[in-house]
This record gives C-alpha cells, sequence and structure tokens, in this order.
C-alpha cells in the first residue's frame, strides 16, 4: 500500500532536510507484503518546494486512452 500527504517537518525532520520546522513536506508510506504477512515498512519525506506527484491513473482493469 501508498499512502500520500502534506505533512509539516518537525524538529528533527526539519534539521535533516534543512528547511525550517514547518516547512510544507511530502510524506510516502509505503508498505509491501509477501505471502499475506507484512515485509517492509518505510517512511519517505521530502521537501515540499522541491519535489512534486506526477500520476497517472486508469479505470480498473481498462487501458489508459
Amino acid at each position: 500500500t501508498n499512502r500520500i500527504r502534506a505533512v509539516s517537518a518537525g524538529g528533527a525532520e526539519a534539521r535533516a532536510l534543512d528547511v525550517p520546522v514547518g516547512a510544507p513536506c511530502l510524506e510516502i508510506l509505503r508498505r509491501t507484503h509477501s505471502g499475506g504477512d507484512w515485509v517492509t515498512q518505510v517512511r519517505l519525506l521530502y521537501p515540499g518546494a522541491a519535489h512534486q506527484l506526477v500520476a497517472e491513473f486508469a479505470p480498473a482493469g481498462g487501458a489508459t486512452p
């Protein structure tokens, strides 16, 4: 599963990303599983001003036009 949301950088996060505390960030939470068991879980945090999310979506079972 993937979850994507906007968050504000906390103190340690702001220092690690070299942005002000409270700066807008893009957070991606990703979990993978195999055979019904969770295998990995990761949290990715990006400075909002330096990144953007671009995605293409199609209807379930359909091809993109």
